[in-house]
């Protein structure tokens, strides 16, 4: 039996250490690699969960130690300059059992991040954006 990406998502949102129980899991958006999930927990904060794409990326655990090292040498960086680590830059939101992600029965790897209230997604519309955009890249380097 395939189950819904949606049924499928309330097992992997139960894995993670959320602050309450999970309310609700829908799409959210249409990602081409991912997909990722809106979760609202019973605190009233949101995580953003995603089921990583076995296919295309073929070893997920190379992935994920990779992320967790990125997220960490840039939160460093944020913490050293006096920014907004939470703001900023993403925060993985542990499994129950301390992992960075969750494999499931069938495999599949999920993540989960902690989200950012009040940020907007926005298309490059100038070259002045890109230019910003490229220096906030940059910055771990």
């Amino acid at each position: 039996m395939v189950l819904a990406p949606e049924v499928m998502g309330y097992e992997a949102a139960g894995q993670f250490a959320l602050d309450g129980a999970v309310r609700s899991v829908s799409r959210l958006g249409d990602g081409h690699i991912h997909a990722t999930f809106a979760v609202n927990v019973a605190s009233g904060r949101r995580v953003v969960m995603q089921r990583v794409n076995c296919t295309i990326f073929q070893d997920p655990m190379a992935v994920m130690r990779n992320l967790v090292r990125v997220l960490q040498h840039v939160g460093n960086k944020i913490d050293a300059e006096g920014g907004d680590r939470h703001r900023q830059v993403l925060t993985l939101v542990p499994t129950r059992h301390g992992d960075p992600f969750w494999r499931g029965g069938d495999g599949e790897v999920w993540r989960c991040f902690w989200y950012v209230e009040g940020a907007v997604a926005q298309s490059v519309v100038s070259c002045s954006q890109a230019y910003a955009i490229g220096q906030c890249f940059g910055r771990f380097l």
